[in-house]
């Protein structure tokens, strides 16, 4: 993940110099609008990968959270079985909290 970090850091360097360059290219010779262009043709791509790890990486967050949640699912279930041969009150009663003394 080092190599991924390093090349966020270097992808948000490099916005900040096109930004900067952009800027000044107004007043400045065709070399700059070059570098410029050939400098956005490397940024793109750059932050479409950062962008897909982003999105691996929130998709396998979100399959272990499916799976957690399966789990907890089962428990809640196994736990309110329990519960019926309790012979408790299946209604919920809900209680409003106020700040008021």
């Amino acid at each position: 993940m080092d190599e991924l970090e390093r090349l966020k850091n270097t992808v948000e360097s490099i916005r900040a110099m096109v930004l900067d360059a952009e800027e000044k290219q107004e007043a400045q010779n065709h070399a700059v609008r070059n570098w410029v262009s050939r400098l956005n043709n490397v940024l793109h791509p750059a932050d479409d990968l950062l962008d897909e790890f982003v999105i691996h990486d929130m998709r396998h967050k979100m399959d272990e959270a499916h799976h957690d949640i399966e789990k907890i699912q089962k428990q809640i279930s196994d736990v309110m079985k329990d519960m019926s041969g309790l012979n408790l009150n299946t209604s919920v009663v809900v209680v409003e909290q106020t700040n008021n003394v």
